[in-house]
């Protein structure tokens, strides 16, 4: 049985199938047939060709980026609500924008920790460290006052600087060489709550406007635009961008976050505030520009979302202005939070031509083939009258055998005539 088997199996390598037309007069199959003949011709002309532009050659943008933030802000020593506030600071874009330009993004400071006027030398380390953190965050803790023992080991690796051999018994914590006064932990968690002095007053940071002027190039085209509306259509020194009036490029920062999805202020830090605790979001201009339509200007939409992920909002970093008294180098510590917007620039411009045409043109015409595939196998395998079509299409030969030779007979049957006592007849 083993030897039939594989013999049949070698013998089926040696089998053809060709195929076999078979003119089936039926309203439901030819109404079935022409129907699936139609969808596939409203998919490639309607979807492919008219909807998809398949008749355009398409180019990216190659972008350029200008941003400008304008608005003023104060901050106080006292809370704010407090009359009158003492230690007014007023904040301009000069102070609160760091860097003052990057590429593809912008941060706006919203919210700060100031270490003020640090100096090099020893200093106790912060006593406000409740656990002995690991690697270049820990805290060294001791009860010892020798000096360079091993509870401080000189030039140690401690959490604000290197150690530098000493205990101060009192806080329990070796001293530290290098800048201070050492900044806070406490003073960092309490900067983190809503209402602290070092924020900004909040309705003031939500009216700072950023000024996005983006210039793209379609080097396919030898075009050139900008987001940024004519003179006669668009005032840069009163408008704001909205869904209706996207032809100015001027986004107020509240606005911006309230799109993004966030609203709720009176939140921490902790729990997504990006005015406190700082935050990364991204403003996602997109073009489609069809220069069959308008070839003289094309502008973005405004996509607006938030991209620091909920398990670890946020977004800060440390900086320094330093100056010299008295030949003495003094540091003021920032520990700085704020919005970074993030700028990503995509789309596409398109131009009619004949060889993209011609290529979805061809894709559909083939695709055309499918009717006929779907169409056998509703004929032979759904419909009611399956058994009766699936036989007359389908039909095996032998054409080494038996049906040849009666093929022959009946061949020269019909053209030399009936054989009698083995002859022809005349």
């Amino acid at each position: 049985e083993n030897m039939a088997g594989w013999r049949a199996a070698l013998l089926s390598l040696l089998e053809y199938d060709t195929l076999k037309t078979v003119h089936i007069k039926s309203k439901t199959v030819g109404i079935m047939f022409r129907t699936l003949q139609l969808l596939i011709l409203g998919y490639v002309i309607g979807y492919a060709i008219i909807y998809e532009k398949g008749y355009q050659t398409v180019d990216k943008p190659v972008p350029s980026l200008l941003t400008k933030v304008k608005g003023v802000a104060y901050t106080c020593s006292s809370n704010k609500t407090v009359e009158p506030c003492e230690n007014m600071y007023v904040w301009d874009p000069t102070d609160y924008v760091i860097p003052a330009q990057e590429e593809s993004a912008v941060f706006i400071m919203t919210n700060f920790l100031n270490t003020p006027n640090q100096r090099q030398g020893v200093w106790d380390e912060d006593p406000s460290t409740k656990l002995p953190l690991s690697g270049s965050a820990k805290v060294w803790f001791c009860n010892s006052t020798a000096v360079n023992s091993t509870e401080c080991p000189s030039l140690a690796v401690s959490r604000n600087g290197l150690l530098s051999g000493s205990c101060n018994v009192k806080t329990n914590r070796c001293k530290i060489r290098g800048w201070g006064p050492v900044e806070s932990k406490d003073a960092d968690e309490a900067t983190q709550v809503a209402g602290a002095p070092s924020q900004f007053e909040l309705d003031m940071a939500k009216s700072f406007t950023i000024f996005v002027k983006n210039n793209i190039f379609f080097p396919a085209f030898n075009k050139a635009f900008v987001n940024v509306g004519p003179p006669t259509e668009v005032d840069l020194t009163s408008c704001a961008w909205s869904e209706d009036n996207d032809k100015c490029p001027i986004y107020q920062l509240g606005d911006l976050l309230a799109r993004a999805g966030f609203t709720d202020y009176s939140l921490s830090g902790d729990d997504g505030n990006p005015m406190i605790g700082g935050g990364v979001f991204m403003l996602q201009l997109s073009y489609n520009c069809d220069l069959d339509k308008n070839d003289e200007a094309c502008y973005p939409s405004s996509i607006f979302k938030r991209i620091d992920s909920p398990d670890s909002y946020g977004y800060n970093f440390r900086f320094g202005h330093y100056s010299q008294e008295n030949n003495v180098t003094v540091r003021n510590l920032y520990k700085a939070y704020g919005v970074r917007l993030v700028f990503a620039v995509t789309g596409q411009a398109g131009k009619f031509n004949i060889i993209p045409l011609l290529i979805s043109f061809g894709s559909g015409i083939g695709l055309l083939g499918l009717a006929t595939v779907i169409a056998d196998m509703l004929v032979t395998k759904v419909l009611g009258k399956r058994k009766f079509y699936n036989s007359v299409k389908y039909e095996v030969i032998d054409a080494d055998g038996s049906d040849y030779e009666d093929y022959v007979e009946e061949t020269e049957h019909l053209i030399l005539g009936p054989r009698i006592d083995g002859q022809r007849s005349p």
